[in-house]
């Protein structure tokens, strides 16, 4: 019977065992390079004038970015599908019931609203560490102001 028991307590010991806490492996350039692109331009696809989106997908070559790049590669992910989901939200929950018709009119005034919602965001702790780590994350510098999020590349800024 004290056998019995004792099971019992082992049991119940090992199921009342605070769980192991899942530890996340850093970002890598690897792993987030492809994630990056894809929020980046799904946010530059709805708001292609957008103050941050002058990156094409050449842009997002593993070259671009250091081995450190990361954390840079995470945050801008994490931010451009913020504001897209911000975007998203402004475009459709606050819009006018009156403008959820299919008139060209109507078109028109939801585009002007998203336009107006692409550079509003509550994303700005991504931003922040974007910004500080914009120098470290790119393999080779480019100018860029400070406490910017992107750095464009030459080609992007002289092409179409």
């Amino acid at each position: 019977m004290r056998a019995f028991f004792a099971a019992i307590v082992l049991l119940l010991e090992a199921g009342c065992a605070a769980p192991e806490p899942v530890v996340e492996a850093p970002p890598t350039r690897d792993g987030e390079l492809h994630p990056a692109w894809e929020a980046y331009a799904a946010f530059c696809s709805a708001c292609p004038n957008a103050t941050t989106c002058c990156l094409r997908e050449p842009d997002f070559s593993p070259a671009r970015y250091s081995s450190s790049s990361g954390r840079y590669l995470r945050a801008l992910r994490e931010h451009y599908e913020c504001r897209r989901g911000d975007l998203l939200i402004d475009a459709s929950v606050y819009s006018d019931p009156m403008l959820r018709y299919p008139e060209d009119r109507v078109y028109a005034q939801l585009q002007q609203r998203a336009k107006l919602s692409c550079e509003r965001s509550a994303c700005g702790g991504s931003a922040e560490v974007m910004a500080a780590e914009l120098g470290r994350a790119l393999a080779v510098p480019v100018a860029h102001s400070p406490g910017a999020l992107v750095a464009c590349s030459p080609s992007a800024v002289a092409g179409p």
